[in-house]
């Protein structure tokens, strides 16, 4: 008897225990650390919301920054169990086995794969594999590269605008000779207007894309940018610079964004976000077509790129960091249908013929952006813009050596 009620007690005294744990139990923690930028205002109230919704069983510590931030932490033993990626540091952080491949997951617990766009979900896969979520499921929500014509200047010139249909987009010809027609000069020869410009130095990779060529080919395993498309594309973009003068050098004036919203550039390549984050739209003459057709080419292409989110390989904690990478998009997905992030949706109203001639375009021939770079911004700072780009400002002769010495360089570091 006494032997009965002594196994009772110890029954009853684990039991005690056992709940008194569940109550008491620390709940799981999990880092995530979000982008910065517009990505705070829709990240933070969830993660606000997440935290009392699961209080007891899941707490997030959250924080934001770019992707220079988020390697800094990596680099200190402090990996985000979530975290949101950009481009360039995709390649390095799965290279270097950590990022988690979500395949299994996202195959065993919903639609992911219906819902998301092709393109937007190639974003995130290597190898076939997924290894991060997009936070936009279509293209209207991705940031795309767009071309940018002014129509009172084409009009003035007497020349036709840029073609809104894909299958009569201009050639490299004509679109240099129109460039060149709408360059004009004063009496002392000084340029009043530029015939063409890019924002900066990274609206490039749409010359790549649209000669062919891209900066890495997912399929190769290579860069691309020393292929007959990638060195043809260089070639032909550093003319327009200094043998076809259609566009400014760094020492000329009147160039880039502000020369576009102030009427002196005629045509602009730059990002979907560009006209209602720039100028003030009554004022500003714009309209939108095709790319021109690089010479390598059989037809005009754009790219899109939008921020994912990803979880890390090394969390302890992997069940609980899929929940909340799951609400997450799920969560961000609906801010996305209510065009809080919609890049197209945010083109004035007035310009709906200007939203419908990007998205189609974008649709047949948009290429996700994916940038492989091993060692993520110092790759990608050794690209173009310091070298290249540096050499044909001071001397006006980038040679298909060069590209080859660089495209060797990046090889070698990719491989150490």
């Amino acid at each position: 008897m006494l032997r009965r009620k002594g196994v009772g007690l110890l029954v009853f005294v684990s039991l005690l225990v056992w709940s008194s744990a569940l109550v008491f139990a620390e709940p799981v923690v999990l880092r995530f650390f979000g982008l910065h930028g517009d990505h705070r205002f829709s990240d933070e109230p969830f993660v606000d919301e997440f935290n009392r919704k699961y209080e007891g069983r899941i707490r997030i510590e959250y924080e934001s920054g770019w992707s220079e931030a988020l390697q800094v932490r990596i680099a200190a033993g402090l990996t985000p169990d979530v975290f949101g990626i950009q481009d360039m540091v995709l390649y390095p952080l799965w290279d270097s086995g950590l990022l988690m491949d979500l395949t299994p997951l996202v195959e065993r617990s919903s639609n992911i794969y219906d819902v998301m766009h092709p393109v937007v979900r190639q974003r995130g896969e290597i190898d076939g594999r997924l290894y991060a979520l997009s936070i936009a499921t279509g293209l209207a929500a991705m940031q795309h590269m767009a071309f940018y014509y002014n129509p009172r200047l084409f009009i003035e010139a007497g020349v036709a605008p840029p073609p809104q249909d894909p299958n009569t987009g201009w050639t490299w010809s004509e679109f240099v000779s129109t460039a060149q027609t709408l360059t004009q000069q004063d009496a002392q020869g000084n340029p009043v207007t530029w015939g063409f410009d890019v924002g900066n130095d990274g609206r490039f990779y749409a010359i790549l894309h649209t000669f062919g060529a891209r900066f890495y080919d997912p399929n190769k395993k290579q860069l691309d940018i020393a292929s007959e498309a990638g060195i043809q594309a260089v070639l032909d973009y550093q003319d327009l610079f200094y043998t076809h003068r259609v566009a400014p050098t760094p020492n000329q004036s009147g160039g880039g964004r502000n020369g576009f919203v102030n009427g002196s550039v005629a045509m602009l390549i730059d990002g979907s976000w560009f006209p209602t984050t720039s100028w003030d739209n009554d004022v500003v003459e714009w309209s939108v077509g095709v790319f021109p057709v690089g010479r390598t080419a059989s037809h005009p292409s754009t790219y899109v790129w939008g921020d994912a989110v990803s979880m890390s390989s090394t969390t302890a904690h992997p069940e609980e960091a899929w929940l909340f990478l799951q609400e997450l998009i799920s969560y961000r997905w609906q801010v996305e249908e209510r065009g809080r992030f919609g890049q197209l949706e945010r083109f004035p109203d007035e310009y709906i013929n200007e939203n419908a001639v990007v998205y189609n375009f974008t649709a047949q021939y948009g290429l996700p952006m994916l940038l492989y770079f091993e060692g993520g911004f110092e790759m990608r700072d050794a690209y173009y813009a310091p070298e290249i780009r540096n050499r044909a400002r001071s001397r006006g002769d980038v040679h298909v050596g060069m590209i080859q010495e660089l495209h060797d360089r990046l090889v070698a570091m990719m491989n150490q």
